[in-house]
């Protein structure tokens, strides 16, 4: 069986398409091989749907598909119908037919605790979920294994493809979770000079990790922008010219407000500023007012209601009927304030004619008040 960084072995074999050689229809592109255990099964079928669903996307990235089950090829041109009806889209890529398990025994695609069990009429199948991404170079860059009773992640497969391709082009490596346009590693065997030198920025977190934007990302930015265009991205921030940016001017953007900021709003109560700069009120009674008037135990605040920004000043405002109360009130108190100063002094003075009469004598008898 084969390991990553094997050279894939060659295979001659029948197909849907017609007989193949591997290595002619790899050419000079990356190729994406799975197997299957049987046709006509329910997790295989939706598989092969869902490649042929993504088969545009690989062909973007120079990568082609080739399928492997151990039935014949009748079998796979009739589980074809099935497969294009289940997963609405026609299948463009090869089924390669392997029923003596030739090419699985050269990958090593078989299950162990099947491996001996070649007895067709025990209708066992002895092939696992395997996937084989092969480089141009002919070489085996990663494999992936599932057990029978699990379906394999294609959207992860392409994402794997991205992740080798920047490295096979690139030379940085790629984290956890990556996905293409993410920034990327700058691998250990790289000194600080060289990296700088071969990627130019360069985000040192500590010795040995060192970040660099996405090397893949910039090169297809170039081969995108049309011309006279320009194109730059950072993250998943949008960007002029691309089509998720909106092309709404400044002026027509939303306006941030704080709590410290006058929220302009269309409040028929809301301040406006005439064109010299002042602002001009007035209550539907009284002259707005900043002070606060006590009448009483309560205040009352002169607030307005109603806004002006250019006219003639306030009329005058009609003395309220409380004002004549008010003034009564004040007379009253004053006259009652009078008269009980009048009878202190009134008291005093007969108090001190008293002391007097006691040392006149005579006087004390003719005093009204004695």
């Amino acid at each position: 069986f084969v390991r990553v960084g094997d050279k894939a072995p060659n295979f001659s074999a029948l197909s849907t398409t017609g007989v193949i050689n591997f290595y002619e229809y790899l050419g000079d592109s990356w190729c994406v091989l799975f197997s299957h255990p049987k046709d006509f099964t329910p997790i295989c079928t939706t598989e092969l749907g869902r490649a042929a669903q993504l088969h545009k996307e690989f062909d973007k990235r120079n990568v082609k598909l080739l399928a492997l089950s151990v039935d014949e090829i009748k079998d796979h041109d009739k589980w074809i119908c099935d497969i294009e009806k289940f997963s609405n889209v026609k299948v463009m890529y090869p089924i390669v037919e392997d029923k003596l398990r030739s090419i699985s025994m050269k990958y090593g695609m078989l299950d162990q605790s099947t491996f001996h069990i070649t007895n067709k009429s025990q209708n066992i199948s002895i092939t696992i979920r395997s996937v084989y991404i092969v480089n141009p170079e002919k070489t085996v860059a990663l494999i992936l294994t599932y057990p029978v009773p699990v379906g394999r992640n294609f959207d992860e497969i392409l994402r794997v493809v991205d992740a080798l391709q920047t490295h096979y082009e690139h030379g940085v490596g790629t984290p956890a979770d990556w996905v293409k346009g993410k920034p990327t590693f700058i691998l250990p065997f790289y000194s600080d000079e060289a990296a700088i030198a071969k990627f130019g920025e360069v985000e040192k977190k500590n010795a040995y990790m060192r970040l660099t934007p996405d090397p893949g990302r910039a090169a297809d930015h170039v081969l995108e922008t049309e011309p006279g265009e320009t194109k730059e991205e950072i993250g998943d921030v949008p960007i002029p010219n691309s089509p998720n940016h909106s092309q709404t001017s400044p002026r027509s953007s939303a306006k941030l407000i704080n709590k410290n900021t006058m929220r302009r709003s269309s409040d028929p109560t809301h301040r406006r500023r005439s064109p010299k700069g002042s602002v001009k009120s007035i209550n539907k009674n009284t002259e707005r007012s900043s002070s606060k008037e006590k009448i009483g135990k309560n205040t009352e605040r002169r607030t307005s209601d109603e806004q002006i920004t250019e006219g003639p000043p306030p009329p005058s405002v009609p003395r309220s009927p409380i004002d004549g109360i008010r003034k009564k009130l004040k007379k009253m108190g004053d006259n009652r304030r009078a008269s009980v100063k009048a009878n202190k002094i009134a008291n005093r003075n007969a108090a001190r004619s008293r002391r007097y009469s006691y040392n006149v004598g005579s006087i004390h008898d003719n005093l009204p008040f004695s």
